[in-house]
């Protein structure tokens, strides 16, 4: 759940956040960035980063070079059921003078 772990979110402004960790896991559970750096190296035989700090500098590294730029990617998803499925995920700022908000569409891909 969200509320276990610390993370950034884009609030009704348009303005990334930090929300902090409100509970903890139940049992070994671990954190999105943990599971994600153990599956890259199994794939890959190597880690992506370091530790949390790390993964949430990349991230507003990036943010900043994609500022007022459509993002576009193919990803894997997880229906309700856990079953996967392969989707493309376009996230579009909106802005007059400034970006206030973003869209994001999801749509399966075969």
């Amino acid at each position: 759940a969200y509320t276990e772990q610390s993370g950034h979110y884009t609030n009704l402004e348009g303005k990334i956040q930090k929300a902090y960790k409100a509970s903890y896991p139940p049992g070994d559970a671990k954190e999105d960035w943990q599971i994600i750096n153990e599956l890259a190296n199994l794939i890959k035989s190597r880690r992506l980063f370091n530790d949390k700090d790390e993964v949430e500098s990349s991230m507003l590294n990036y943010l900043n070079l994609k500022k007022d730029k459509p993002f576009k990617a193919k990803v894997l998803n997880y229906r309700k059921n856990k079953q996967p499925y392969n989707c493309e995920i376009q996230i579009f700022p909106l802005a007059s003078n400034e970006i206030t908000h973003y869209i994001a569409l999801e749509k399966e891909v075969l």
